[in-house]
């Protein structure tokens, strides 16, 4: 629950790499104690300056929680607590703070005013006072819109329908004559090739043609049949970044909706958003959950929608055409989720404030069972949104707030030793002897495809079967065949995973084949170790077992920072055995003596967190200027106790130091780069401290064109799969676009329309590290074509 005036965890997120430092995604505006999870979230701006947040409770009771901070967002406190009310959006109107949700999941739609900023409330009893709609209705947090002197907002129906209601700004609006519902529309299922496809997340708008109209998220999950591609309408928009325009006719009271014309391509359509429309810009905001791969998947479980570990900013002039403008926070960014993963920030709503953009998140943060049950509200501000660009991307959380240099030295985090009588081999489980301070203790334990079995110093099994037909590794994979223990840091502690320590004793006719797993979402999915599956060998001459080739973990970057709350289970599957008698398999046996030998280990290093002052980057950008290239950086403080460097490339692979820069008393930073080439330029900034520790930003990328013709790049996407592509065209030209391999076989074709000016684009497909791709780009006018290096 919240405290009075609780100091927040702090995060800056926007390239922000803190010393030493493991971090909280955001500041904590409510939290919940363990088997309770944190509903829909609104945020609004009083006229005194107080932000304001409210936010349900999971579950069947309507209950929501408002919240103030007085200072910026920094600190948080309980105003009020509500009852009867759920799925609630503040807003302003007519100097009067009202809160408009349902009564319960499946509920009437009813609206509440508060006289004093939210300390009491008027209590919708009837339909004089806030009871608007009887029936089954549900809502989360969603925008406003004021148009033709009325006031409109969406609701979901319980069969699954979209409907909108509206009020004369003038009306009384807790009463429910004031208020007029326009009809249901729903999703007929034949519209697009999805398993169940349903609206979700209406946002009612104004477009630029001055026309009301409803822009609806689609939920399309990838049935068994379903390709991964759309048919009909919907073609050519990515599966789970699917909306629709929904407009509303006959004197703004009725909604109908077109599929053959109406479908557009939202970033985050699988997920609930807000949209609203900025007068200074001109265009339309949103902060969206943004899935980073998306990739064919019937299996619910597996589904790429389990995504929302990445918060990212979009902008649209019109509503139909949108631009992802930055990422705002990201954690595992690239990683296939699952439904049993449980980090999130969803649900966002939103405000401008000034220059900056204040949001409040529905978090899970490591929650006690998935994702959906979210254990936090957080606070973010954007800041200078209007500004903000796409590259350089911020690290993601999990790798840019470590500081190696501040790890342990690499020792035993785990270790068993088995010394006799202590350990006869047939215990069930087997606590580790040794145990790092800063690690929890550690039990080894079986499979239920091996059985204990008595050997001495060792930790020793039988099969449960043998069989020519079970002997394989998918049968072990399927039957528990298995050793296993879990790591789990101890609070305030992260843990570098180094290498894997093991001694295997086998029997006379096997297992003879073995392979490390692990698992950091407990144990729902699991990664194979390693390069290859390894031998066991039998050496009647080595009755204590043999030790095997260690296996290093560095590779691995979910292995690398391991933060308190994130148990990493490992897993040793054996296979191969062929003799019910003679096949056995133990980890030992420890040397006999009274310091018996560690016959498994776990080595790594650990930090402990702890929070220091650093000179931080926090923009980095670029721009043509006549003489070349401008880059300018800032960072968050003047100190003295760094230097920048600054390295241009001309492919995004080998870079070259340009320039050296010292850190005085400016915290604004430029350099102009007077030999750009014609054509894309990269350039990255290095900023080194005293330690002479090094932390890189970038890469930004800009085209300088001499001769204003069109020019194209492409370079390694930071995600595992896919590639970025960089286009300048001197004008709007339609074309196609292409991508083969050496041997002329064409893995990406797709039509292109390349606006004026720069444009980034990111592709998805099998393109396979350290081969070679020719992409082109042909239309009546341009031929471009280039050979890239997916490095």
């Amino acid at each position: 629950m919240v405290r009075k005036k609780m100091l927040i965890w702090y995060l800056l997120l926007f390239c922000l790499p803190v010393k030493a430092q493991y971090n909280f995604p955001g500041k904590v505006v409510s939290s919940a104690s363990e088997g309770e999870s944190l509903g829909s979230a609104s945020i609004t701006i009083l006229p005194d300056d107080t932000y304001l947040v409210s936010h349900s409770w999971s579950g069947n009771v309507a209950k929501t929680t408002l919240l103030q901070s007085t200072d910026k967002g920094e600190t948080w406190e309980e105003r009020t607590n509500l009852t009867g009310i759920k799925g609630g959006t503040l807003f302003l109107h007519q100097n009067m703070l009202y809160m408009m949700g349902v009564s319960a999941n499946d509920g009437n739609i009813i609206i509440m005013r508060s006289a004093d900023s939210g300390y009491s409330w008027t209590i919708p009893s009837n339909a004089a006072n806030g009871l608007l709609f009887t029936g089954e209705y549900n809502t989360n947090a969603v925008p406003f819109a004021i148009y033709n002197g009325r006031i409109w907002r969406s609701y979901d129906a319980v069969n699954m329908g979209i409907t909108i209601i509206s009020a004369s700004v003038t009306s009384d609006l807790l009463n429910a004559s004031s208020w007029e519902k326009s009809n249901e529309i729903s999703f007929n299922q034949s519209w697009v090739n999805a398993y169940n496809p349903l609206w979700s997340n209406g946002n009612v708008l104004v477009n630029k043609e001055n026309n009301l109209i409803v822009l609806a998220g689609v939920s399309t999950i990838q049935g068994q049949s379903d390709s991964l591609e759309f048919q009909g309408g919907a073609l050519g928009i990515p599966r789970h970044e699917l909306s629709a325009i929904i407009n509303v006719s006959n004197n703004n009271t009725e909604l109908n909706f077109d599929p053959c014309t109406s479908f557009i391509h939202f970033p985050g359509a699988h997920a609930k958003s807000t949209i609203r429309y900025d007068q200074v810009t001109g265009k339309y905001w949103s902060i969206v959950n943004k899935i980073t791969e998306i990739y064919s998947e019937t299996n619910f479980d597996y589904s790429p929608i389990h995504q929302r570990n990445v918060l990212m900013l979009v902008s649209s002039h019109d509503l139909i055409h949108w631009t992802e403008k930055a990422v705002i926070v990201s954690w595992n960014r690239g990683e296939r989720l699952t439904s049993q993963d449980r980090f999130a920030f969803q649900d966002v709503d939103w405000q401008f404030d000034g220059n900056d953009i204040i949001a409040v998140s529905r978090t899970a943060w490591y929650s006690s069972t998935s994702y959906k049950d979210a254990n936090y509200i957080t606070f973010h501000r954007i800041k200078d949104y209007g500004s903000k660009e796409m590259y350089p991307l911020p690290e993601d959380l999990a790798i840019s707030e470590i500081d190696e240099s501040m790890f342990s030295e690499s020792a035993m985090l785990l270790g068993w030793s088995m010394n006799a009588p202590d350990t006869q081999g047939n215990e069930t489980e087997l606590g580790a002897k040794i145990v790092d301070t800063n690690i929890q203790p550690s039990i080894l334990i079986r499979g239920d495809g091996l059985n204990p079995d008595n050997f001495t110093r060792s930790f020793f099994s039988r099969f449960k079967y043998i069989g020519s037909s079970v002997n394989t590794k998918e049968y072990a994979l399927n039957n528990n065949s298995y050793f296993q223990f879990t790591v789990n840091a101890k609070e305030n502690v992260i843990a570098a995973l180094d290498t894997l320590k093991f001694k295997l004793r086998s029997g006379s006719n096997g297992p003879y084949f073995y392979r490390w797993f692990y698992s950091v979402n407990n144990g729902f999915t699991f990664k194979e170790l390693g390069t290859a599956d390894g031998n066991i060998n039998y050496a009647a001459a080595l009755p204590g077992g043999i030790v095997q080739q260690p296996l290093v973990l560095t590779g691995e970057n979910k292995l690398k920072y391991v933060p308190y709350g994130i148990p990493v289970i490992f897993r040793l599957y054996v296979w191969g055995a062929t003799n019910q008698n003679t096949s056995t398999i133990s980890i030992g046996r420890s040397d006999a003596g009274t310091t018996p030998s560690v016959v498994l280990s776990l080595i790594g290093r650990t930090q402990v967190q702890t929070t220091l002052p650093v000179n931080n980057v926090i923009s980095f950008k670029g721009e043509k200027a006549l003489s070349g290239v401008k880059l300018i950086w800032q960072t968050s403080s003047a100190k003295a106790d760094t230097r920048f460097e600054v390295f241009h490339s001309i492919d995004n692979g080998k870079y070259n130091l340009i320039t050296s820069v010292s850190n005085g008393i400016s915290s604004t930073y430029h350099y102009t780069d007077q030999n750009a080439v014609s054509g894309i330029n990269y350039y990255k900034l290095s900023q080194i401290d005293i330690s002479g520790r090094a932390i890189e930003y970038g890469p930004v990328i800009i085209p300088f064109n001499i001769r204003d013709e069109f020019l194209m790049s492409a370079y390694s996407s930071a995600t595992n799969e896919g590639i970025s592509l960089a286009i300048y065209s001197p004008f709007v030209e339609i074309g196609r676009l292409t991508i083969s391999d050496i041997t002329g076989r064409i893995l990406f074709n797709q039509a292109l329309k390349t606006e004026k000016g720069y444009a980034q684009l990111q592709l998805t497909g099998n393109f396979s590290k350290g081969k070679l791709y020719v992409v082109s780009f042909r239309s009546n006018k341009i031929f471009n074509s280039i050979k890239f290096i997916n490095q």
